[in-house]
């Protein structure tokens, strides 16, 4: 598979998701291919996809059904080389920023 084109400028993506079973893989993927085009390889894309959504889906049991109402926002800020991801979750008055360098 052909690897992802690189954003050409810098800018921000957000995503909000329930916290409820399912979604993990969503935000995941969300992070990881944010990560991609700005610059990281698919080891660190990885690693920093799974750090930011084990982190987030740690903080709350996940409902099996349609969700309990609780909401995550992450957002990424990207530029060639590096990404500061932000989240929050209102519910639990958490937010937490962290900024990410490709080597």
């Amino acid at each position: 598979m052909d690897e992802p084109a690189q954003f050409k400028q810098a800018g921000n993506v957000c995503l909000t998701v329930p916290l409820a079973q399912g979604f993990h893989r969503i935000l995941f993927d969300f992070i990881r291919l944010t990560a991609s085009k700005s610059g990281f390889d698919r080891q660190d894309s990885e690693r920093i996809a799974e750090r930011i959504s084990a982190k987030v889906f740690g903080k709350v049991p996940t409902a099996a059904g349609p969700g309990n109402g609780q909401l995550a926002e992450v957002s990424v800020v990207h530029r060639p080389g590096q990404i500061i991801i932000k989240t929050e979750i209102l519910a639990l008055s958490f937010s937490e920023e962290e900024a990410f360098k490709s080597a």
